[in-house]
C-alpha cells in the first residue's frame, strides 16, 4: 500500500490481490483516477469478517463505479508478459488469467520480527512472526513489552498508539493499565464508509446470549447491587457464570483467581 502511493504514473489497469479494508480503499482511489481496478478476494465474499448484507452492498456500489471484483480466487503465480503483469489464479475449480499493468499486494502485513534474537530470549511469536502479548502489552519475557502492528494486536493505528503508551507506561511502573479492546470502533474508508463497533451477529449467536439473559433481566428487575451478584453461588461451566465474574470485575482482577473462586 505504501509503494503504490509512490507510483510515478498512474497505471491504466490495477489488479488488487485482496479484498479487505486496504485494497478496497486503494482500488476505489485508483479507480477514481480512472485507472481499470480488478478486485482478487480469496474468501466467497469481500470484508469476509463483516456482516454479509453490508459485504454485498458495499460490493454492489463498487461495481456500479466499474471496479470488477471476483470472490473465491485462489493466486497461483505471477509473470510478467510484456507490459502486463499476469495473474494465473483458481476460480472455482478452475484456472484463469488475470492481465493488468500494475498488481496491488493487499493481503495483510507481515511482521519484522526475524532474526533478532526474540525467541531465544523467550518472547513468543505466533505461527505468522507477530509477537504475544498480554492486555499489559507484556510478552511472555517479563521485562519485554511490545505494541503496534508487529503485535497479534489489531492492526489499527490507534490501538498501537493507544497500545504503546500502555506498554511504556506499564514497563516503567508495572502492570496497571490494561489495553480494553472490547468496544473497538473500525472503520473502513471506502465510499459509502463501512464503520462497526462489537459482535456481529454470526459472533452474537455463537454467544449464546439468549441463554445469559434472563437473569441479567432479573437482577436489573430487582435492582440488585454487585455484591448480591457476586455472593451468589453460580454453577461452574455455565454461560451465566459469565454475569458473575463480569461482577467480580469490580473488585478483582479474575484472571487471577483459581476455579469457582470467591
Amino acid at each position: 500500500s505504501t509503494s503504490a502511493m509512490a507510483l510515478k504514473e498512474q497505471p491504466r489497469s490495477l489488479l488488487v490481490i485482496g479484498g479487505r479494508a486496504v485494497g478496497l480503499e486503494l482500488g476505489q482511489t485508483f479507480a477514481r483516477f480512472g485507472t481499470r481496478v480488478t478486485i482478487l478476494q480469496r474468501s466467497p465474499r469481500i470484508i469476509p469478517e463483516h456482516e454479509p448484507e453490508i459485504a454485498e452492498r458495499l460490493a454492489d456500489y463498487l461495481r456500479q463505479e466499474g471496479l470488477a471484483i471476483h470472490t473465491g480466487v485462489t493466486p497461483l503465480a505471477i509473470r510478467q508478459d510484456g507490459d502486463d503483469k499476469v495473474v494465473t489464479a483458481e476460480v472455482n475449480g478452475q484456472r484463469r488469467e488475470f492481465r493488468a499493468e500494475q498488481v496491488l499486494m493487499a493481503v495483510g502485513r507481515t511482521p519484522h520480527t526475524r532474526d533478532m534474537g526474540l525467541e531465544e530470549v523467550g518472547v513468543e511469536l505466533d505461527a505468522s512472526g507477530f509477537i504475544q502479548v498480554d492486555e499489559f502489552m507484556q510478552t511472555s519475557h517479563p521485562r519485554i513489552y511490545a505494541a503496534g502492528d508487529v503485535t497479534n494486536r489489531p492492526k489499527l493505528v490507534y490501538v498501537a498508539a493507544a497500545g504503546g503508551g500502555i506498554a511504556a507506561e506499564n514497563a516503567l511502573n508495572g502492570n496497571r493499565r490494561r489495553l480494553d479492546l472490547t468496544v473497538l470502533p473500525d472503520v473502513i474508508f471506502t465510499d459509502p464508509q463501512v464503520a462497526t463497533v462489537g459482535l456481529t451477529e454470526a459472533q452474537a449467536l455463537a454467544a449464546e446470549g439468549g441463554e445469559v439473559i434472563q437473569t441479567a433481566t432479573l437482577a436489573l428487575k430487582a435492582r440488585l447491587r454487585v455484591s448480591d451478584l457476586t455472593g451468589t453461588l453460580f454453577p461452574y461451566l455455565v454461560q451465566v457464570e459469565g454475569l458473575k465474574l463480569a461482577a467480580q470485575t469490580f473488585e478483582k482482577d479474575v484472571t487471577q483467581l483459581s476455579c469457582c473462586a470467591g
